[in-house]
């Protein structure tokens, strides 16, 4: 298998990618669930899509690897809704992992970091997704006649 492997070093707080390897296979392992309410999804080698059937009111439990390897990359990705998500099975570093109400169209990328033996976000949402309020449209103010008769009325 012909893989490339990342010889930059990127640091924060002593946190390098430098064991982070990429192959033309990288999805290769990625699993599709169709969960319900209640179901838990574990992510193995690669990751998941989390496509139920329709949105989910209830709670699905994401459960992480038990025995992640250093460098290992997984994607994590919502097609519709889902009331409340909640990760297990894992150490996450700050604002990497997501709770509450996930939207569809989410996705997520992590890689697991064994020095600090955390999940680290390499892409994906920003926010807690529950807190995201949809934005009022704009409705353009009506156009008042400038004199009566007038046919722009």
């Amino acid at each position: 298998m012909n893989q490339k492997v990342f010889n930059e070093v990127f640091v924060t707080s002593k946190l390098t990618t430098k064991n982070l390897q990429f192959s033309k296979s990288l999805l290769t392992g990625v699993s599709v669930f169709n969960p319900n309410n209640g179901d838990t999804i574990n992510i193995g080698d690669s990751g998941v899509v989390i496509s139920p059937l329709g949105p989910l009111s209830g709670t699905l439990e994401v459960a992480f690897p038990e025995s992640p390897q250093d460098g290992q990359v997984v994607h994590i990705s919502f097609t519709q809704d889902v009331g409340n998500v909640y990760f297990t099975g894992g150490r996450f570093a700050a604002k990497s992992a997501l709770s509450g109400k996930v939207l569809g169209g989410t996705t997520l990328t992590l890689f697991y970091h064994g020095g600090t033996n955390k999940w680290y976000k390499l892409s994906g949402s920003n926010c807690n997704c529950s807190s995201v309020v949809p934005v009022a449209p704009v409705v353009p103010p009506k156009k008042e006649p400038l004199m009566p008769g007038d046919p722009s009325e």
